[in-house]
């Protein structure tokens, strides 16, 4: 059976609560592990955490098409979360970073990464220590140390001019070389990657060049080598489903009696200019489940049961990962590397000063067209007609189309289909920047001079198994409708957004006068998450800054066919 088909009516199994995992066994159930590329394990509060993620099907070794969204932490020694991130993948790859505040103490941190499929076993996440060094933390002196001896036996440390062995620069027949080995302040550095078999190394690629201080760091995991903290994965009772068409989001539906309600609708919006709108219907254990596998603009949601609102409605969160095993070493630096921290420090103060002109720019998110743009019959621009001081005055003068019929306690709105039919008994689906409003007085109420446009779909249309005779979408100028609906049948929500993709900043000194006479303390010199190598020889560029010293060169991926790619190179700045 092919495993995607697998894994959809194990999820379905799952959302029925027909089975869990326990039932299959560790060679049954489809698998993925993920390998987290980082540009260093020791950090100075004022520096980024750049990181690109790389999702891996078990069985082919290449990039997994399992689950769509990942997870990205970095835990303190309490196992509090300092950060979660939800990450977007692309065909098994997403990236994402990280600014290291003030406010963090000193310490050793765990990052990890795993994907909700990866849950259903033990010990199944990415995990590497990171350093972190507050020198504003005014207890600095008491994490400085003299005895050598201790410090060592208390880390899993490298020192990076030591540890990179020339042959790491060649692996399955990718070559990586510098033009020379020594470079000048601000001077423009070439490496090449040689590629003897374009084909099957064309790939999926990041690249880090990053400065080496007087600092013994904790060990990073390779491509070459991480597959060692999956060894002892082991399928646990518990069942998360994979997020195998996107973000999974979930719910449930009760009645006054706590009981879960089946059979119950339940809409789903992200309003705003760029909308998305779901319908879910909830299972025998009242849960719903809906994919959204676009990026929105917004992070706020509103969720609402329809045609009833005696019922009650709750929104499941993403529970934390909650490792109990992580074993984090005694943290402590050694004294001679107090100046060096205090001028990485300062470094990293002036270029933050300067970070609104080196922007990292962030993807464009493409315009989801609305799920119903292909019917829409007539469109009514507001700003062409006369304006008039209610929604009810704007319908009757210039929507022929539309009209309200008042009943005992509310008012309705209406789609004439056709000359000779117009089911009053069933209402057209009204939408405001994309919520499903169902108590239509909230558009009668509504101001018209907030509204840009009108569209209007004047045929019977099914959505979400609901019925509707046509549909009225709104929208306002602004894009920012909140319902005024209130009650336990409707929630609003911020969800867990997943990052927007980004293109770092490249700095450049090219004949491009507006950075000569700028500071340039950059210690990471370049950061590219997204690379492929579909030629023999392939250059890349970026250029010194204004620190000397030694830079670590780490390039890491994996090619078409699943091999790991991990090369390393050592250039002088001075």
């Amino acid at each position: 059976m092919n495993k995607y088909i697998y894994i959809l009516l194990f999820s379905m199994c799952i959302c029925c609560n027909k089975l869990n995992a326990q039932n299959f066994g560790n060679n049954t159930v489809p698998q993925e592990d993920i390998f987290l590329h980082f540009n260093t394990s020791f950090f100075v509060t004022g520096e980024s955490v750049y990181y690109k993620l790389y999702c891996i099907d078990k069985e082919t070794k290449k990039l997994s098409a399992i689950s769509k969204i990942a997870y990205v932490e970095l835990i303190d020694k309490d196992l509090k979360s300092i950060f979660k991130h939800k990450i977007r993948l692309e065909n098994g790859v997403g990236s994402g970073d990280y600014f290291i505040p003030t406010n963090i103490a000193s310490g050793n941190y765990k990052l990890i990464a795993y994907t909700q499929w990866m849950r259903n076993w033990s010990n199944n996440f990415f995990e590497n220590d990171i350093s972190i060094v507050n020198p504003f933390q005014k207890n600095l002196t008491n994490i400085l140390t003299k005895n050598d001896s201790t410090y060592k036996s208390n880390h899993t440390l490298i020192d990076p001019l030591k540890t990179i062995p020339k042959e790491n620069s060649t692996n399955n027949n990718l070559t990586l070389t510098v033009e020379k080995n020594n470079y000048h302040l601000r001077e423009k550095i070439e490496i090449y990657v040689l590629n003897a078999n374009p084909i099957i190394n064309s790939g999926n690629y990041s690249i880090s060049v990053n400065k080496i201080d007087s600092i013994i760091i904790p060990k990073m995991y390779s491509a070459n080598n991480y597959k060692k903290l999956f060894e002892h994965s082991e399928l646990k009772t518990n069942t998360f489903l994979p997020e195998l068409r996107g973000e999974l989001i979930s719910g449930k539906v009760l009645n006054a009696n706590n009981e879960p309600v089946q059979n119950s609708k339940v809409a789903i919006a992200i309003p705003g200019k760029n909308f998305l709108l779901k319908i879910a219907t909830t299972n025998s254990e009242g849960s719903f489940y809906t994919y959204l596998n676009q990026s929105y603009e917004s992070d706020n949601a509103t969720f609402q049961v329809l045609n009833n609102e005696n019922l009650y409605i709750s929104i499941d969160r993403i529970t934390n990962l909650g490792p109990n095993n992580l074993q984090f070493p005694d943290f402590s630096i050694k004294s001679e590397m107090r100046n060096t921290i205090l001028n990485r420090s300062v470094q990293n103060q002036i270029e933050n000063s300067y970070a609104s002109i080196k922007l990292n720019k962030e993807d464009s998110i493409f315009p989801i067209a609305p799920f119903y743009q292909s019917k829409i019959t007539k469109t009514y621009l507001l700003d062409d007609y006369t304006r008039f001081s209610s929604v009810k005055e704007t319908v009757i003068e210039i929507m022929p189309e539309v009209f309200i019929k008042k009943h005992k306690d509310n008012s309705t709105f209406h789609i004439i289909i056709s000359e000779d039919r117009s089911n009053l008994d069933i209402l057209p689906m009204l939408i405001i920047d994309g919520v499903l409003v169902q108590n239509h007085e909230e558009l009668l109420a509504y101001n018209p001079n907030k509204i840009n446009k009108i569209h209007l779909i004047g045929s019977q249309y099914i959505y979400g198994s609901e019925i509707y005779e046509g549909i009225i979408s709104v929208e306002t100028k602004n894009g920012d409708y909140t319902t005024s609906t209130s009650g336990n049948y409707i929630k609003n929500v911020n969800l867990f957004k997943p990052l927007t993709k980004k293109q770092y900043f490249q700095q450049h000194y090219d004949g491009n006068l507006k950075f000569d006479r700028i500071p340039d303390y950059r210690n990471i010199l370049f950061w590219e998450p997204y690379l492929t190598f579909p030629k023999k020889n392939n250059q890349i560029s970026f250029y010194a800054s204004d620190i000397p010293g030694y830079y670590y060169i780490r390039l890491e991926g994996f090619n078409e066919d699943g091999s790991p790619i991990s090369l390393q190179e050592i250039i002088k700045v001075n």
